[in-house]
């Protein structure tokens, strides 16, 4: 059985529905993908984070940073490996602040690299191969799709993940646990695209992206699982 699986049990028993989301977010940052975490107010995503930063390698917490102000971080992010962390986008400022962070990591986490020569900023970031969760409330989602930037930009390069279960039971702990973030994902083969499942899955992740870009983050997450329980290659199994 992967070890996803006991993590979820382990979670879901002090933190009922908390479980499938924290699984995600562990895929996603040994994918190295920019992950939009969707949650209402008091649906569990500070803990997510909190457990994210405890267990990650490298975390880095960040409030926002637009692109120009990544010029500060222009040493901290090149050839960086862990995972940027952001407790929740609306108390990054400004309409014009949330939307920059969320284009500078989606381009950071997509492409590597950034990079902005103008009078005021002049930095460059290359080797970026960390991973980044945003917490973000509906509401905010709602503000973001009115960006231009959104069909540019940040809807192809980010995986969004609704965690919409509202604590019948609420817990003030945290979850303990401990991830094993097994092999390189670079050691895993890319999956076969012939099982059955996988057609499943595409329709799923054509929801969210193009024809193209689904198959591209559907071919890394399940990289990402295979990885995880230390195999160079995708079985059946993942796709589950």
């Amino acid at each position: 059985m992967h070890p996803l699986y006991d993590i979820i049990a382990s979670v879901e028993k002090t933190h009922l529905g908390l479980g499938k989301a924290i699984a995600f977010s562990i895929i996603c940052v040994k994918a190295r993908q920019c992950l939009l975490l969707v949650a209402p107010s008091g649906c569990g995503k500070s803990v997510i984070t909190d457990i994210m930063a405890a267990v990650s390698p490298n975390p880095v917490k960040l409030l926002s940073v637009t692109k120009a102000q990544l010029t500060v971080f222009k040493d901290t992010f090149t050839n960086f490996f862990g995972v940027v962390l952001m407790d929740d986008i609306a108390g990054a400022g400004s309409m014009y602040e949330r939307k920059e962070t969320l284009v500078a990591f989606s381009m950071l986490c997509y492409g590597h690299a950034i990079s902005k020569h103008t009078f005021t900023s002049d930095f460059e970031i290359t080797d970026f191969h960390g991973s980044t969760i945003m917490n973000i409330q509906p509401a905010i989602l709602a503000e973001i799709y009115q960006y231009p930037e959104w069909e540019s930009l940040i809807s192809e390069k980010t995986l969004r993940y609704y965690h919409l279960y509202r604590p019948v039971a609420p817990n003030a702990d945290k979850p303990s646990l401990k991830v094993d973030w097994g092999i390189d994902i670079d050691l895993v083969k890319k999956p076969r695209r012939d099982y059955q499942l996988y057609s499943a899955l595409e329709k799923i992740g054509s929801i969210q992206w193009s024809d193209t870009r689904t198959l591209e983050h559907l071919d890394t997450l399940l990289k990402s699982i295979a990885a995880l329980d230390r195999r160079q290659y995708v079985n059946n199994l993942d796709f589950q």
